[in-house]
């Protein structure tokens, strides 16, 4: 095979290291059980079971065929599935009976009691079975009431899925509610399957670091400055140490101290947002049917299938299954001893009902790292707006004045543009300019913060493949010199010259559009037309907007990227290109496009973010009632799906007509800091009370839409550059000095470090401490240590702090270097 081998289409890359290489071949499985997928299913389950028996009944005979065994609970609604051939079927019926036995026996105490018998490494997942814990790590769901010509290939399908999954190490259970109409599907994830794949992710965790000694130089010195910016910045536990998770280390990890034994380990290291993000991600990748090939002289090559028809996304796309959901953690109002106060409790009442800073942590820990940065950039932005709103406030209120005094409210409607066309707009869009190059750079100090605080600085770097990437070359890494699947620069290519080309005729016809549209209503009748014009703008980019959605969607499939952060980083250009503002008109006009577009925006984004999910949730929750009470109370807050990601297009759109039009709307940041105040309490009630429990991802920055960002700051120079050269009547010789104004936000970008000072000294810290922890690296050669110091003592109990070479040790050193 040599280094660089042109491979089929249906090649798909796979992580692997060592001296072999990774392959997945992308194959179908249908009822022809001479398909590839059929062979490649039955190969793989023919290594693990030889069990068959003839046809007694249609679900009997699948479950034998398929090497799984049905157990029957108590509950005549719930069954267990386990596979046939391995020790998980002994186990299970081994803890029923000793469950049975010992009545008094707790949930915790079950599973310290079977951790210590072989075999037993599923063991906190069926005791939370047997203790009917009602709360699984992710739940699919289906119709028991499909048609005829349905029946037979859906069945089939979901138990060979239903196998992948006990394959990958995952807890089955079935249970249907009171009237036969729906399957409720649990999955479970067992502690010890939780902690292997987050090693294989390389997910970062908290180190104990009671047995670490503190450095008494990272504590924060309280300077005029520190204490200026610490309204815009987040403090953060500076002696916080984290690494990469290592199954052989729990012993090392905050959670998992020596003081505890595994049942409360098992039951609370991980939270809800880790458990579901991993559990999720065993799901995405159980159609992967790995098998090992030896090709004669050479490396063994390991053969993953992909079997197409059992993603996970082509099952719910054929009703397969019909719901893929994770749960809350309980009621938002807990009202008995059943369901006590609980993390989706506590969040509605410390920050759906409250009007004070937002809970982060908990936002985080409940939500997960994506979630938890998009709440803190909607909340940190919307803290910067205040300074905007107010220096707007102030311009309007200046323009009332002077056109008062001029008596300019006489003389139509273009001599009342003097209330936002004054002495101050060149000093507010000064101001704006310089806002946005602050907010940014404190913006990334702050995310800087709290990527450390949260232990996703490295994500990106570790981020695993998108299951849906396709790579088509066979190379040797230039890293580690081993073979691995690649998609090629040339190939890379081709795909973004023709999707930049239809982003480019898109945007063309987008602009001619409304252009058009607008031009045939802008009549001769004043201000009315001004108006009319505007709000069929409006409309027209909400329409445009619905569906070029669906034309980014497929542009950025056609890409092909390899990990989630490119894919969604990819998509953000392609979004929102209908939002169009006609300026080639007076100020006047301008101003009441600009203002007729984001408040009418933002008006009818609150109606969708707040009514719409609310409607529909007590629509569906009317329909459950039906249900039995136990399913109704836990199920009824999955009854509409959410978003894979927060909507923050939104925002970055408000951003630019901010940053862009400052000086032809100034009230344009007072109205954007309402709507998002707003905002922030509706996103709020609406991921905790009406939508689906979002899966836990990670995130380590804004990514793609950052360097928007950057590029919208540096683009509203010049529009408003030119808006007070072109547009306004009152300082149209102002439009030379917008080189000055670049040369301002420079100033300022490089004045601002990207990450704090201390930030940065923690990680390094962090790093090098995680090395000795974990790793057992010894001490660098130009460290100094004390005679009673010594690397190991790092870890003892005792809190040290660094000791600086006195006058006699620095002589000391001196005359050894000579």
């Amino acid at each position: 095979m040599t280094d660089q081998e042109k491979k089929p289409d249906n090649y798909v890359l796979l992580q692997g290291s060592g001296d072999h290489v990774e392959i997945s071949v992308d194959v179908q499985d249908d009822d022809n059980k001479s398909s590839k997928g059929s062979k490649i299913f039955k190969e793989f389950t023919n290594r693990h079971f030889k069990h068959r028996k003839e046809k007694s009944s249609d679900d009997d005979f699948y479950v034998e065929k398929y090497g799984i065994k049905r157990i029957e609970l108590i509950n005549p609604e719930r069954e267990v599935y386990l596979l046939l051939d391995g020790a998980d079927v002994t186990v299970f019926l081994e803890m029923q009976e000793w469950i049975k036995n010992n009545p008094h026996k707790s949930l915790k105490q079950t599973i310290n009691e079977f951790e210590k018998k072989p075999n037993a490494d599923k063991a906190d997942a069926f005791a939370k079975i047997l203790y009917d814990q009602p709360f699984p790590d992710f739940i699919l769901k289906y119709s028991n009431n499909e048609d005829e010509k349905d029946l037979l290939p859906n069945t089939k399908r979901r138990f060979k899925f239903e196998r992948l999954l006990l394959e990958a190490g995952l807890v089955v259970e079935h249970e249907e509610d009171m009237y036969s109409e729906n399957t409720y599907v649990k999955i479970w994830t067992p502690f010890y399957r939780l902690c292997e794949e987050a090693h294989r992710m390389r997910l970062k965790l908290p180190l104990d670091v009671s047995r670490m000694k503190e450095f008494e130089w990272l504590e924060e010195r309280h300077s005029f400055l520190s204490k200026l910016t610490s309204h815009f910045s987040r403090n953060i536990d500076l002696q916080k140490e984290s690494a990469f998770f290592k199954k052989d280390k729990l012993r090392q990890y905050k959670g998992a101290e020596l003081d505890k034994d595994f049942g409360e380990i098992a039951l609370n290291f991980w939270s809800g947002a880790k458990r579901n993000y991993v559990t999720h991600h065993i799901i995405i990748t159980a159609n992967q049917v790995k098998m090992k090939k030896s090709p004669q002289d050479e490396n063994p090559i390991y053969i993953k299938h992909r079997i197409r028809s059992l993603a996970i996304k082509a099952l719910l796309k054929d009703d397969v299954y019909t719901g893929f959901f994770t749960l809350h953690d309980g009621p938002v109002k807990p009202r008995t001893i059943t369901y006590p106060e609980n993390l989706r409790s506590k969040l509605f009442r410390t920050w759906v009902k409250s009007h004070g800073s937002q809970p982060l942590q908990e936002i985080r820990e409940y939500f997960g790292e994506k979630m938890g940065l998009y709440f803190a950039w909607l909340g940190f932005y919307t803290t910067w707006l205040t300074i905007p709103g107010i220096l707007g406030f102030i311009t309007v209120i200046y323009g009332l004045i002077a056109a008062a005094i001029e008596n300019d409210f006489t003389k139509g409607i273009n001599g009342i543009s003097t209330i936002w066309d004054n002495a101050l707009s060149f000093p507010y869009a000064l101001a704006m300019s310089i806002w946005a190059t602050c907010f940014l750079e404190t913006w990334k100090r702050f995310n800087a913060a709290l990527v450390y605080d949260w232990d996703t600085s490295d994500f990106e770097r570790e981020e695993q493949p998108r299951p849906e990437f396709k790579g088509t070359v066979i190379r040797k890494s230039p890293i580690t010199s081993k073979k691995e699947i690649t998609f090629p620069l040339r190939e890379k290519l081709k795909k973004l010259l023709i999707s930049s080309t239809i982003v480019f005729v898109s945007i063309c016809i987008v602009t001619v559009t409304i252009g058009m549209l607008t031009n045939v209503l802008r009549l001769n009748i004043g201000v009315l037309s001004n108006v009319v014009a505007s709000l069929v703008n409006l409309a027209t980019v909400l329409i445009l907007n619905l569906l070029y959605e669906k034309l980014a969607v497929w542009l950025t499939d056609y890409e092909n990227h390899r990990t989630s952060t490119g894919y969604e980083g990819k998509a953000a250009p392609f979004h929102n290109n209908a939002d169009v503002c006609q300026f080639h008109s007076c100020m006047v006009e301008l101003t009441i496009q600009l203002a007729i577009i984001l408040i009418g925006k933002q008006g009818i984004s609150q109606i969708q973010e707040i009514f719409v999910p609310w409607i529909t949730s007590r629509m569906h929750r009317d329909v459950l009632k039906q249900d039995l009470e136990k399913l109704k109370e836990v199920y009824k807050s999955a009854s509409r799906k959410s978003k894979k990601i927060p909507q923050w297009i939104y925002d970055i759109v408000q951003f630019g007509f901010i940053s862009l039009f400052a000086t032809a709307f100034p009230l344009a940041p007072f109205f954007a800091w309402i709507h998002n105040v707003t905002e922030i309490r509706s996103d709020a009630f609406k991921y905790i009370t009406t939508l689906q429990r979002p899966v836990g991802f990670q995130a380590q920055d804004l990514g793609m839409w950052e360097k928007i960002l950057h590029f919208v700051s540096l683009l509203a120079v010049i529009t408003n550059a030119t808006i007070i050269a072109f547009q306004s009547s009152y300082m149209r010789g102002i439009f030379e000095h917008f080189h000055f104004v670049f040369f301002i936000k420079i100033l300022f970008a490089y004045a601002i470090p990207d990450v704090p000072k201390s930030v940065r000294i923690a990680i390094e810290r962090e790093r090098y401490l995680t090395r000795l922890a974990l790793e057992g690296e010894e001490p660098a050669a130009d460290e100094f240590l004390d005679e009673t110091e010594t690397a190991e003592k790092m870890f003892d109990n005792k809190k040290k702090t660094i000791k600086y070479l006195n006058n006699e040790q620095n002589k000391a050193l001196k005359e050894n270097e000579m």
